[in-house]
């Protein structure tokens, strides 16, 4: 995404975190991407740290929130 505002690159990025740049402009393309599923991946010995779980929470609200935007 940082590639794509200073007008590098064009970046595959989700509509609703490009929507939040105006700077951003979507280009049609003959076929949508495949769909994708995120992971979140924490090592077994740090899973249950408390700096883990709380980032872990943020990334799982801020999915939930990306859904119904």
């Amino acid at each position: 995404m940082t590639a794509a505002l200073s007008g590098a690159w064009i970046a595959l990025l989700p509509k609703a975190i490009a929507r939040r740049d105006a700077i951003l402009m979507e280009i049609t393309t003959a076929s949508n991407p495949p769909p994708r599923t995120p992971l979140l991946i924490v090592h077994r010995d740090l899973r249950n740290r408390q700096s883990i779980r709380l980032v872990h929470q943020w990334v799982l609200e801020t999915f939930a929130a990306l859904v119904r935007d």
